[in-house]
């Protein structure tokens, strides 16, 4: 989370792009643009020696209020170890305040949920209401039955599934999490680390773009004529897939596309 409070203006995937790259460490990393409207991207990370695997996708959501934009990323993520232990989460809401007036800021505001369903493990992480990188939580034992109204809790007194409390959770996730009485990561002592793009990467990686090609390049108006050339084909595309669902009498649910 702490790699993704800057702010840079993103580079729409286009539809089918893919971008397959590995960190220092080994770890394998795949990514998929799968829909375009809605904008959904597939995910998994694998380790090299196969202690976990993390997989998912995010559906990328956005509402604009007077002077921010509210972010979603729906997931849900999937955590699963060789033990059969299969975790999942999902990404807190991004409040990015300062669009019109003000100091740009970028916010996590909402508390949010990792679940073992199998085992019955919960940890809820709540965000502090000032100073919105400070958190606190509770891992613990649920029991669904408890919950009726299944509402989100604002504060940990609210939370009503537990059945028996293991340990508490706290810290920033700009600075340090202490999970129990152990401190789990710090930011000076594990840096992020960038992931490489691979050597030879499927034709539909990013850096085949043109429109990214003359970019980096500085030309940018070879950049702009590449991008309304790349968005009519698209649109070109979109229209034949629309065809032939009609054709064999299908719902378009969304614009999906696979590798094969």
């Amino acid at each position: 989370m702490y790699t993704t409070v800057q702010l840079e203006k993103p580079f729409n995937p286009l539809l089918g792009e893919t971008f397959q790259s590995y960190f220092l460490d080994g770890t394998r990393v795949y990514c998929e643009m799968i829909s375009h409207h809605p904008p959904i991207g597939n995910f998994l990370m694998e380790d090299p020696e196969e202690l976990y695997t993390f997989y998912g996708h995010y559906e990328f959501k956005a509402k604009v209020t007077s002077n921010a934009l509210n972010l979603r990323t729906d997931g849900p993520n999937h955590l699963v170890f060789p033990d059969g232990q299969h975790i999942t989460f999902i990404v807190p809401n991004k409040k990015v305040g300062g669009m019109l007036w003000g100091d740009r800021t970028v916010v996590h505001d909402e508390s949010y949920t990792i679940e073992d369903r199998k085992n019955g493990w919960k940890c809820v992480v709540l965000h502090d209401t000032k100073r919105h990188d400070v958190v606190h939580g509770k891992i613990y034992k649920y029991k669904p039955e408890l919950n009726l109204q299944r509402k989100e809790p604002q504060k940990l007194s609210e939370i009503k599934d537990i059945q028996q409390e293991i340990c508490d959770v706290s810290g920033s996730y700009l600075e340090r999490v202490v999970i129990g009485d152990k401190e789990y990561w710090h930011i000076d002592k594990v840096r992020p680390m960038k992931p490489i793009p691979v050597a030879n990467p499927l034709p539909s990686d990013p850096r085949f773009r043109d429109d990214l090609i003359w970019m980096f390049r500085g030309h940018q108006e070879y950049a702009s004529i590449w991008k309304s050339h790349l968005e009519n084909q698209q649109r070109h595309e979109r229209k034949l897939r629309a065809e032939c669902d009609k054709a064999h009498g299908r719902e378009p649910a969304f614009q999906y596309h696979h590798h094969h």
